[in-house]
């Protein structure tokens, strides 16, 4: 997944380290699944932290066009990696995939290239550890679907915030909305799982309270 990068000038070993740590969870529960889990939940909260606090610097420093860029650096570092996959699955799927699957292999790259992959996936009520010869080729990119989708909602919030009233009391307005839709976030993500745990681990609305939250 992209996130938020630092300036150089500002690394931070404590964000670093937890992103090699959900990289390590991530890994060890596709090699052992069912042992360990987390790693996603613990790069869209990091997204979070990461975010917030830049974009509000830089609304006050530029203003409404700030939000705009925010999104815009999101997609950019995700273009790169993403369309490389996407591109050499596409030309795989129309070469080497049998007619009667690659119609959905195809909408699953398209689903993808407009990050709304996990949506697809909430509609076959796809199983995420499922070992089927039919599983996606480019399910792995779910993440960044939901993390597009986030950034987007975030984004709207703290720039509706920055935007009503006085800019004093900017970032009290700011936390107390993150603060709903996160509390709003988990209370749906409890009421989705108890009903379908499958289609709750790729809702974008079960995993806002994440970021909100970072």
């Amino acid at each position: 997944m992209a996130s938020h990068e630092p300036s150089p000038r500002s690394r931070r070993p404590d964000v670093e380290g937890l992103r090699a740590i959900a990289s390590l969870l991530v890994a060890t529960y596709h090699v052992w699944p069912g042992r360990v889990s987390g790693g996603v939940d613990v790069f869209l909260v990091l997204a979070g932290f990461l975010l917030v606090p830049s974009l509000l610097a830089a609304l006050d420093r530029r203003g409404p066009r700030a939000a705009a860029s925010a999104l815009r650096r999101t997609i950019v570092r995700q273009l790169p990696l993403a369309g490389l996959v996407l591109g050499v699955v596409a030309i795989a799927a129309l070469v080497l995939w049998p007619p009667h699957l690659r119609r959905g292999v195809l909408l699953d790259v398209l689903s993808a290239a407009t990050w709304t992959l996990n949506w697809r996936l909430v509609e076959r009520s796809t199983d995420y550890l499922a070992q089927t010869a039919t599983a996606s080729p480019v399910q792995h990119l779910w993440a960044t679907s939901v993390q597009l989708q986030a950034t987007i909602v975030l984004v709207a919030i703290v720039l509706l915030a920055w935007l009503v009233g006085s800019r004093a009391h900017a970032r009290r307005r700011v936390l107390v909305a993150l603060g709903c839709v996160a509390a709003a976030s988990f209370a749906w993500a409890l009421a989705h799982l108890a009903v379908a745990p499958d289609a709750a681990y790729f809702d974008t609305g079960a995993r806002l309270w994440e970021p909100a939250v970072g």
